[in-house]
């Protein structure tokens, strides 16, 4: 599993983020959240999710 350090969606292993396309990836996370509904979720809001999935709620240096 890998998270990107853009957008912080946790995604399975593949060469850049599928939701934005960012290269810098890292597999130094923890602290996931599931967003369901971005438009009525106010930790999707503050995190500045868009769509629906699984992210990282902390990334590693």
């Amino acid at each position: 599993m890998k998270a990107c350090k853009n957008c912080r969606l946790i995604f399975e292993d593949a060469p850049k983020c599928p939701q934005c396309s960012g290269e810098e990836l890292t597999d130094k996370f923890n602290s996931t959240v599931f967003i369901f509904d971005p438009a009525k979720s106010k930790i999707g809001d503050k995190m500045g999710v868009k769509a629906p999935g699984k992210y990282a709620v902390r990334i590693g240096k």
